[in-house]
């Protein structure tokens, strides 16, 4: 029979061996993770009231790279889902499991309103999805009203089990007005929180501000958030593969 100190050596090079390869897998399970994620991923979209939100999300809605996507409107008051449609519906989807709220646009963009809580509504929209009543969107898009915190919406979707398990937080898109948004991220909390937390800043209206007040407003973001990326925008004019997909956030 093996000595005793043989035998003890056995079983610690046989352990080592194990951690190595536990740690080998881990690696592996890492690398490929992102190819493995088949969550839907969400785009959060926001910005201070006037800010160009609407504007922006009038361009998304009609660009054809927003074939396959889901966008829930979440806006107080009488400029909702009817004012942005007005002139973009092609057809109402209609099936027993459609919420009349649901619309499907020509660009093969699905767009309905927020009735409930936001766990709520992307459940549902999951549901109806799997059931094969409404298209089977590839992204969804979340546009938030102009005085909302995203800190809950991204809660939601980071922390709530069942959410979380069907869509992932892809990035924050935040629009910011080119002339009047240094002074509102000055006297507003609501809009320095949201340049805080974005991944991506559109700085809107440019035609209209002065290069120095541009550049003033590019120093203020970056000192509140430096690793955002900024882009200038006139009309709300943006390829939506900068702002949608990009997976900023596919790690968390």
């Amino acid at each position: 029979f093996p000595s005793h100190d043989r035998m003890r050596a056995f079983y610690r090079g046989f352990g080592l061996l194990l951690c190595f390869r536990r740690l080998r897998y881990r690696f592996i399970f890492k690398q490929w993770l992102p190819v493995m994620d088949n969550r839907i991923p969400v785009t959060l979209l926001t910005g201070f009231l006037g800010s160009g939100k609407t504007t922006l999300l009038n361009k998304l809605l009609n660009h054809q790279g927003m074939k396959d996507t889901a966008v829930v409107i979440n806006e107080l008051g009488s400029t909702g889902l009817d004012h942005i449609l007005s002139k973009h519906l092609e057809r109402t989807v209609e099936s027993q499991h459609i919420a009349d709220n649901t619309v499907l646009l020509e660009s093969g963009c699905l767009c309905c309103t927020l009735t409930n809580e936001m766990a709520d509504t992307l459940r549902d929209l999951f549901f109806k999805r799997a059931l094969g009543a409404i298209p089977e969107f590839k992204r969804l898009v979340i546009e938030t009203t102009g005085l909302a915190d995203p800190g809950p919406i991204m809660g939601s979707l980071l922390n709530e089990p069942v959410i979380g398990s069907t869509y992932r937080l892809d990035a924050v898109v935040v629009t910011v007005d080119s002339i009047y948004g240094a002074e509102q991220i000055t006297q507003h909390l609501e809009a320095k929180k949201q340049v805080a937390v974005a991944d991506v800043l559109l700085i809107t209206k440019t035609d209209l501000a002065t290069p120095a007040q541009i550049g003033a407003l590019q120093n203020t973001l970056s000192e509140l958030n430096a690793g955002a990326n900024q882009y200038l925008i006139e009309h709300g004019n943006i390829n939506p593969v900068d702002i949608i997909g990009i997976g900023y956030r596919d790690w968390e």
